[in-house]
């Protein structure tokens, strides 16, 4: 598997590579993800309901590597969806290549370690899900995206899917089936705050035309109907806290309020524990054990999915960074 994994991240990296290699699935629950289980092999076309929009919960991240608060939002409900009327279709775990603020440093997993982690954590969503549970947890696939800013990463996707699902069509096929999709992107309130940074934009004037397309819907302008679900986080990347009174100001800055008050940015609680938790402690823990043997406290395991423990342990990551 690694092998495949590489040479599809090698392909999404390349400076050869076009815009629609841009985008890969490295690994899909089912063969035609993100399209629900009515669409696989088994089943007949009379028991096919398409919907006209499918809702697709996309957390993009380092994953290096990914702990439970990765988990916890991976599973998230949407926030809004009370009724659970209108739950996700489909879940994308996203690995960028290219972030906007962050580079590969010594003693990091690799791209390709990273996808299989994310891969570990994809199926551990699978086994935990009960015959009650919102169906997208099954639906999960794990994908791959040269792309730095969260609006260009909006625009390959929703492109990608669009192109994937109408590979999934035969000559005989009705085209006028091919779903649309609603993207919402899950983060912390510290990628929500670089998210709103200037410097991630050409300029300003750049910064909100960015924005008005990713929010808005094609009726409202155009625009392609992205949303953002955010959660509390323990610490930002710089090491400090955020209090409530802070995001509060923050969420009601003229340029975001708009987004808050419409519904498209909105809030989750992952848990005290979850909250606080960050892969830079994941890495640090390994480290510790592994030079103080008195110390291997397994507190670092109690951070991470079973399934990317065992992964890190058999692959001997982190120990030297």
């Amino acid at each position: 598997m690694s092998n495949r994994i590489s040479s599809i991240i090698s392909h999404v990296i390349s400076p050869a590579a076009s815009e629609a290699a841009a985008v890969n699935i490295v690994y899909a629950s089912r063969p035609k993800w993100p399209l629900p289980a009515s669409f696989d092999a088994e089943s007949s076309k009379e028991q096919r309901h398409p919907k006209s929009t499918l809702r697709i919960a996309v957390l993009d991240s380092s994953f290096n590597p990914p702990t439970l608060a990765h988990q916890a939002l991976a599973q998230t409900a949407d926030p809004l969806d009370q009724s659970k009327s209108q739950p996700f279709d489909a879940r994308l775990l996203l690995l960028s290549v290219r972030n906007a603020d962050k580079a590969l440093k010594p003693g990091d997993a690799t791209f390709t370690q990273r996808a299989e982690m994310m891969i570990e954590l994809a199926h551990g969503m699978e086994d935990q899900s009960r015959p009650d549970a919102d169906p997208s947890l099954t639906n999960v696939a794990v994908g791959v995206i040269d792309e730095p800013t969260f609006v260009g990463k909006s625009t390959k996707l929703l492109k990608f899917l669009k192109q994937r699902v109408e590979s999934f069509s035969t000559g005989g096929e009705d085209r006028t089936d091919i779903p649309k999709f609603q993207l919402s992107f899950i983060m912390g309130y510290d990628t929500l705050i670089r998210f709103f940074n200037p410097r991630f934009y050409d300029s300003e004037n750049g910064m909100h035309h960015s924005l008005n397309r990713f929010f808005a819907t094609a009726e409202e302008g155009n625009g392609e109907g992205s949303s953002i679900v955010w959660s509390r986080r323990g610490a930002l990347t710089d090491g400090q806290t955020a209090s409530k009174e802070d995001e509060a100001k923050f969420l009601d800055r003229e340029d975001i309020k708009q987004y808050v008050e419409s519904g498209k940015i909105k809030m989750l609680d992952i848990g005290e524990y979850e909250m606080k938790l960050s892969s830079t402690d994941v890495r640090g823990g390994v480290k510790k054990a592994d030079q103080d043997v008195e110390a291997s406290s397994v507190v670092w395991k109690t951070m991470c999915p079973r399934r990317v423990v065992q992964y890190i342990e058999e692959n001997g990551l982190y120990k030297e960074q």
